[in-house]
């Protein structure tokens, strides 16, 4: 039997290592309820804290705090749908295979990602 194929997110952001840290690609500014995200990585695991109020929900409902997954080579993304509308920021960390685990540029203007979520 073949495994459902998997619906293609609204936006799908990728995790790079650039220099020894995160960038995420293709994040947008601006989202929706009802809209996926499908989050993946090349580089290693994914670990994403989602803090000021995560728009994201579990199976039974909860607040989604932390995403977290194996790299995008050889296994399925991580993806999530927008359950409610309000502001929130991610931080994106990516664990090598050899156990480091990196984050975004300490001496960046922007350490983290800022996305509203609206109608």
């Amino acid at each position: 039997m073949q495994a459902a194929q998997a619906k293609k997110a609204t936006y799908e952001i990728r995790l790079v290592n650039i220099g020894g840290f995160v960038q995420a690609m293709n994040a947008p500014l601006m989202m929706k309820t009802g809209e996926t995200v499908r989050f993946s990585s090349e580089d290693g695991t994914i670990i994403i804290k989602l803090l000021k109020g995560s728009p994201f929900r579990d199976a039974s409902g909860s607040e989604l705090t932390e995403i977290t997954g194996p790299k995008a080579v050889g296994s399925d993304h991580l993806s999530a749908q927008i359950e409610r509308d309000d502001a929130f920021e991610m931080l994106c960390y990516i664990m090598l295979d050899n156990g480091e685990v990196i984050a975004y540029d300490p001496n960046s203007k922007v350490p983290g990602v800022n996305i509203k979520v609206g109608h």
